[in-house]
């Protein structure tokens, strides 16, 4: 599905704010641009109504009592341009390592929580990783969209509360849903598009083509290899932050900053086109952890280095396996999934993937975007 040719869109990470909506939405401009396919980002004000005093039984008077506004962007995954929203929606990355002249790869990590909170020094991502303790986290940013209807929809201090990546031949979607503090349609910072950019020339696609799958038992010792790639005809990753959505008698009728109610949790799908063998039914009935990498390689940054992009699974639980049987003879193979943080390290697995999920991105990009 190709993006809207009528909506224009743009996404920039907000700096630290004195209270959580209290700032001036962050500009959207060059290499802010982003793809949009859908986007419905509803508003919401909540009334209270009082009953007429003339007997009548209608309502006469109402009373705002909140302002709400919540909704899902789906856009198409790119190998570049989507590294603030990434690491919005996980919580953390660190600096890009150098690959080669113009070639970084990126490290997106989940995060304990995603309000706006600062760096201590028993983290481990310090001095070393280009960071400093004290240093800001910032996981919130301003979403525009420009309908060609004035004016300029601008939603600000948006969180990520679901990330949803879907894979199929026809299509590589990221889907995100997002909490806003408030839709502003007046806005005084962001009052037209025409600055607006994509990150390079172009945006550079994941194609279901581009996608290998590597799946086994769990193992400290040995690593994943091509003997264990499967075929799939579809992939599903969610995650899901669990953010709550509360107002104290400081906020009035806006919310305060989002957090985190429960644990987060890190589920999937993926479909196999026939059955074949029971070994993933056996490893299921088992019960046996596995760990899975999904990898997908797009064109050449360089003379040898491609765009690319991996999702790192250490430790998966297989929750349920089906081989539905239809009037067809072929059989498929569906297989949901929970993945947990691993009690070590899996074999050949980059030393950062030590949560449910690490998301690697190689491109283009020198900055982190996620630090103040």
């Amino acid at each position: 599905m190709p993006g809207s040719w009528i909506v224009k869109g743009a996404f920039r990470k907000e700096g630290l704010q004195s209270s959580y909506g209290a700032e001036a939405a962050a500009a959207c401009g060059a290499g802010h641009q982003i793809q949009i396919r859908s986007a419905s980002l509803p508003k919401e004000i909540s009334r209270e109504y009082t009953d007429d005093t003339d007997g009548k039984g209608g309502v006469k008077n109402s009373y705002t009592i909140r302002k709400h506004t919540q909704g899902s962007v789906s856009l198409d995954l790119t190998y570049q341009g989507l590294e603030h929203l990434l690491s919005c929606a996980m919580g953390f990355s660190n600096a890009p390592a150098t690959v080669a002249a113009g070639v970084y790869k990126h490290d997106i990590q989940l995060s304990r929580n995603l309000y706006t909170d600062w760096l201590r020094s028993g983290d481990g991502a310090l001095a070393g990783d280009g960071w400093l303790a004290g240093d800001k986290l910032v996981r919130r940013g301003t979403l525009c969209l420009d309908k060609n209807i004035s004016p300029i929809w601008e939603y600000q201090s948006c969180l990520v509360n679901e990330m949803r990546i879907s894979v199929n031949f026809s299509s590589v979607a990221l889907t995100l849903g997002m909490i806003a503090y408030d839709l502003d349609l007046n806005s005084l910072v962001n009052t037209a598009s025409t600055s607006w950019t994509v990150p390079t020339t172009e945006w550079i696609k994941l194609l279901f083509s581009h996608m290998t799958i590597w799946i086994d038992d769990y193992s400290a010792s040995v690593a994943l290899s091509s003997d264990d790639a499967i075929g799939v005809t579809s992939l599903e990753i969610l995650l899901n932050n669990r953010l709550v959505v509360e107002q104290n008698s400081q906020t009035g009728v806006l919310i305060q900053e989002p957090r985190r109610e429960t644990p987060r949790e890190v589920t999937g799908t993926f479909a196999l086109p026939r059955y074949t063998a029971d070994t993933l039914l056996d490893k299921f009935q088992a019960g046996t952890t596995q760990m899975m990498m999904v990898k997908f390689t797009g064109p050449l940054i360089d003379a040898s280095n491609y765009y690319t992009l991996w999702l790192w699974f250490p430790s998966v639980d297989l929750r349920v396996t089906d081989v539905p049987v239809d009037s067809d003879d072929i059989m498929p193979v569906t297989c949901e999934f929970t993945a947990k943080k691993p009690a070590s390290l899996p074999a050949g697995f980059p030393s950062t993937a030590d949560d449910e999920l690490l998301i690697q991105l190689q491109n283009g990009v020198s900055s982190n975007l996620i630090r103040l």
